[in-house]
């Protein structure tokens, strides 16, 4: 497989790079907006009695959870004042009328359409509360959220400010700043890199061949990340594995290609370089990239879109970077030749054609001749206290916590039983308005119908729940969160 490999990169390596430049052009212009177009959810386990729950008051009663909600603070009066509730109402009246790409606004309650009394305002009566639900959870709700933000500010004359939050608005900002972040973070993170690629080569041309393989991983990747979108929701924040795993293992992978394509250029000329370069160096990052893949294929277990969303974005990167860096770099490299080492920067240091000399030569085989003494000697630099914790956590069942109570992360958990007390009621009738008696007498808008007629007992409890059952990468899971637990005290 390898010799065809090397064989195809040298005798049509212009059309690989042309067809290189269109792929990055492709996937540049159709997942550059990618960001926009992911998922800001996927933190419920679509199995777990908290989401089955939540997706029964939305279907059968017409309720939920309110996802935007206006803070209205009064500036010089009380929420009671006429002006700030004729203010507020007006806003809360505004809000209910809202219509965006055909859906409109569910629900909306405030502090000033409930009776006096009600717990949507501060202990101080200086702020209120008007809560809304629109009709959907995703991006359509991020999407509403930002038009919100300039509409519902008020100016210094009106007696109310307004501030908005609620899960919408706090998932269009989560948008914003992780795009922000992107920005500053490839900002940042290539000048720095190419600094060390000129280091490390001595020459322009050398270093700025990993960035190319690196550029091409990340930006095919968010086109795959569309692709896929398109069939199940893909979380935003697999965008930050996308851009830190794309430059790492682009970089990794094309330093053993052009280090090692450098190497047999000086005994060779430039096409049986690449020849040999694919056969050797291309051989260890093809199985690399296939056992990050592989690695990473482990968090599809999950029934969460937010850790599915990291193995999208990771098994693509790794693959993309992997085929990039032995089909399209040694095709490149078999265009340049011996410029390969064009532009200088300082003087480098040349490299013997032996093999079996220089420094890593050398350490390689100290180390193989004497692996037992050196094994002895990093454990005993181990502490033997953080050995021990590291080893009973191995041993231990794994124990991730969850985003949300009752979240089911594997088949292999047992089910442990779950039993409740429901708290005494009054023994008599509170003059508070909001006691439940009252309440359910009321029944605003986002309050349930009556449910049915139900006696609650006390649950017995048989005896402590059993312990859930390990799944099959626990031990290693555990051993690893240990050790980074160890190294941060």
């Amino acid at each position: 497989m390898f010799n065809r490999i090397a064989a195809l990169v040298t005798r049509h390596r212009r059309l690989i790079v042309v067809l290189a430049i269109i792929a990055f052009a492709v996937s540049g212009g159709l997942g550059g907006g990618v960001a926009a177009k992911l998922s800001t959810g996927g933190f419920d386990a679509t199995d777990s009695p908290s989401f089955r729950a939540q997706s029964l008051l939305t279907e059968k009663f017409g309720t939920g959870s309110p996802n935007v909600i206006l803070l209205i603070t009064a500036r010089s009066a009380t929420v009671d004042d006429p002006a700030v509730a004729a203010a507020a109402s007006e806003l809360a009246g505004r809000l209910q009328t809202e219509q965006f790409e055909g859906l409109t606004m569910a629900e909306v309650i405030s502090y000033w359409s409930l009776p006096p009394g009600n717990p949507l305002a501060s202990t101080d009566h200086t702020k209120g509360l008007i809560l809304a639900r629109f009709p959907d959870d995703d991006a359509t709700l991020v999407d509403f959220s930002a038009t919100l933000k300039d509409r519902y500010l008020t100016d210094a004359a009106s007696p109310i400010t307004v501030q908005i939050g609620g899960d919408g608005p706090l998932f269009d900002e989560v948008n914003l700043t992780v795009e922000k972040d992107l920005l500053r973070a490839e900002l940042i993170a290539i000048p720095i890199t190419l600094f060390l690629l000129l280091f490390i080569f001595r020459g322009v041309v050398a270093a700025l061949l990993p960035l190319m393989v690196g550029g091409l991983s990340v930006v095919g990747t968010f086109l795959v990340l569309l692709v896929v979108n398109s069939f199940t929701p893909v979380s935003v924040f697999a965008l930050n594995l996308t851009t830190a795993m794309g430059l790492g293992l682009a970089i990794d992978y094309s330093l053993f290609i052009v280090s090692r394509y450098r190497e047999e250029l000086m005994r060779y000329e430039p096409h049986t370089a690449v020849r040999r370069t694919v056969l050797t160096a291309g051989r260890t990052v093809v199985f690399s990239a296939g056992t990050v893949a592989a690695s990473l294929l482990a968090l599809l277990v999950f029934d969460l879109a937010f850790l599915r969303s990291f193995a999208y974005a990771g098994v693509a990167v790794s693959l993309l970077a992997g085929l990039y860096a032995v089909v399209v770099l040694p095709a490149v490299l078999a265009m340049l030749g011996r410029r390969v080492d064009a532009w200088p920067v300082g003087r480098r240091r040349r490299a013997t054609a032996d093999p079996t000399t220089g420094p890593w030569h050398r350490l390689a085989v100290f180390v193989m001749h004497r692996p037992i003494p050196i094994v002895a000697g990093v454990l005993r630099q181990m502490p033997k206290k953080r050995t021990k914790e590291m080893m009973i956590a191995a041993m231990a069942p794994i124990d991730l916590g969850a985003p949300g109570p009752d979240a089911k992360f594997g088949r292999g958990l047992a089910q442990a039983p779950k039993t409740c007390t429901p708290p005494a009621l009054p023994s008599a009738p509170s003059p508070n308005p909001w006691t439940p008696d009252v309440v359910a007498e009321r029944r605003h808008p986002l309050e349930l119908p009556p449910m049915p007629e139900a006696t609650l007992q006390p649950a017995r409890s048989t005896g402590p729940p059993p312990v859930p059952q390990a799944l099959g990468f626990g031990p290693a899971v555990s051993l690893a969160t240990a050790a980074i637990a160890s190294r941060r005290r």
